[in-house]
């Protein structure tokens, strides 16, 4: 296996409790391999200092591919708070000031879940990507 000499080890609760931390400051999380099944890294940053952000983004080189999901808004459940809006790092949500509620582009969504973890109200829902047309096909 690989040399880890010098790599901090944590325990499963201690990697999720930090997990939920980034994910209140709206931190993306990204898994970096090798050679399968070895992971070289697991990332926790913005697009303002992120370089695969930024090769993906800025410079239409794409690094970073899509999850599996894209997020859903339920308007039932949404207040309008707009928090989910300050963590998404991708622009994929709106807000109607006509029906104060936020709403989702799914073909903007990187299904990083990050706008779910930030709803107070469960109001956010990952769907599969394969399940929505018009996301289905976007990777």
């Amino acid at each position: 296996g690989p040399n880890t000499d010098g790599l901090e080890i944590l325990t499963k609760e201690e990697a999720l409790a930090n997990f939920r931390k980034y994910e209140e400051e709206g931190l993306c999380h990204t898994v970096w391999t090798f050679v399968t099944p070895f992971i070289a890294g697991l990332c926790n940053c913005d697009r303002s200092d992120c370089g695969a952000m930024k090769a993906t983004f800025a410079y239409k080189f794409p690094m970073l591919f899509r999850a599996e999901y894209v997020a859903e808004p339920d308007p039932d459940l949404c207040t309008g708070c707009r928090e989910c809006m300050r963590v998404c790092q991708f622009g994929a949500i709106g807000y109607s000031a006509a029906n104060q509620k936020i709403m989702i582009d799914q073909k903007r969504c990187y299904g990083c879940g990050i706008c779910r973890s930030s709803c107070v109200n469960d109001a956010i829902h990952l769907l599969e990507r394969k399940d929505v047309p018009q996301a289905a096909n976007l990777w």
